[in-house]
């Protein structure tokens, strides 16, 4: 699985550590996705009830992005987490994000983890982002988004709950591995 996401991701490559992953299996049982998830990078995130996709590729099946998104939002629910979320360049479109279920909660400035007291190369996309997410948001009023915004430096937060739209008792609702 590292090796699919080292070959197949457009902009990262594998992911220091994660809980569970989730695979696409092709015609004759291939590899053709995988989805990653974590804990979210984010440390003020980091509150024992959310998770985050911290990697996603497809080799370009169709629909294979959505599929992926939506197991891991029915597996994390089933294992009882309360919310979900993933981020994106703010190129990239959100439309497999919102074919799962998923919706934009806010966007995050892009910099470089470059500074004059640790130089370093960007190894990364410093392009803005998008994050994305399902389940029980804090309101934008709440000390948490007040937290929220202050540290993550985000310019736009959910207003309320985003309740989720897929019913966690469906029939294969967590698989670990799809097959289409």
């Amino acid at each position: 699985m590292r090796q699919f996401v080292l070959d197949h991701h457009r902009h990262h490559g594998w992911v220091l550590g994660f809980l569970w992953l989730h695979g696409l299996a092709g015609e004759g049982g291939a590899l053709v996705g995988i989805a990653v998830v974590g804990r979210p990078g984010a440390r003020v995130l980091q509150d024992g009830l959310t998770r985050e996709v911290t990697r996603l590729c497809t080799d370009g099946k169709p629909n294979g992005c959505s599929m992926l998104y939506g197991a891991a939002r029915r597996a994390a629910i089933t294992k009882g987490y309360r919310r979900g979320l993933t981020y994106i360049l703010t190129s990239e479109t959100g439309a497999s994000l919102r074919a799962a279920g998923w919706r934009f909660l806010w966007r995050v400035p892009g910099r470089s983890w470059e500074t004059p007291s640790r130089p370093s190369t960007d190894k990364y996309s410093t392009e803005d982002k998008s994050a994305y997410g399902w389940g029980d948001w804090p309101a934008c009023e709440s000390t948490e988004c007040r937290r929220l915004r202050t540290d993550l430096g985000i310019q736009k937060l959910p207003s309320g709950i985003i309740p989720p739209d897929i019913p966690t008792n469906a029939p294969h609702s967590h698989p670990a591995v799809w097959n289409v």
